[in-house]
């Protein structure tokens, strides 16, 4: 179907931990995109090299896996500036592949508005908040933690 999402693409290396579940949840082949230099088999294909908040990377793609045809949801677990998600794209749109939106945990949007105003994302703002794991009203005090066995 037009617009249908055929892989998750998940970035090194939390993204793989979202992408896979991503992927497993609707039934699509996960793609991984490592950092140059991580042990990849086959040909591959080099993103442009981007900043991140702390260093310089990039990214590679085994050669082959996607193409013309592809409808890909690229997936990771935090958007800071927006120079590895832009990379990933870039690279993803040199197989021919269509890039339909970005998914991610975490959105920092102060740090990448200007970056990815154009760009569709799809986050969740929060994992969880203690309201989901502990039922009743939220805590007062911080939880204590106890290293002794009963």
């Amino acid at each position: 179907q037009q617009g249908e999402i055929t892989h998750i693409v998940g970035l090194e290396s939390r993204g793989f931990v979202v992408g896979a579940v991503l992927a497993n949840l609707i039934g699509v082949p996960f793609v991984m995109l490592r950092k140059k230099g991580s042990k990849y088999p086959g040909k591959l294909l080099e993103s442009k090299s981007y900043d991140t908040e702390y260093s310089a990377d990039t990214l590679v793609l085994q050669e082959g896996i996607l193409g013309h045809t592809s409808r890909v949801l690229i997936a990771d677990d935090l958007i800071a500036t927006g120079g590895s998600i832009i990379a990933s794209k870039q690279l993803i749109k040199r197989t021919g592949a269509t890039v339909v939106g970005m998914a991610c945990v975490i959105n920092i949007k102060y740090l990448n508005k200007e970056n990815l105003a154009d760009e569709t994302i799809v986050a969740s703002e929060t994992i969880h908040s203690l309201s989901d794991v502990i039922p009743g009203p939220p805590p007062t005090e911080p939880l204590k933690w106890s290293h002794e066995s009963d």
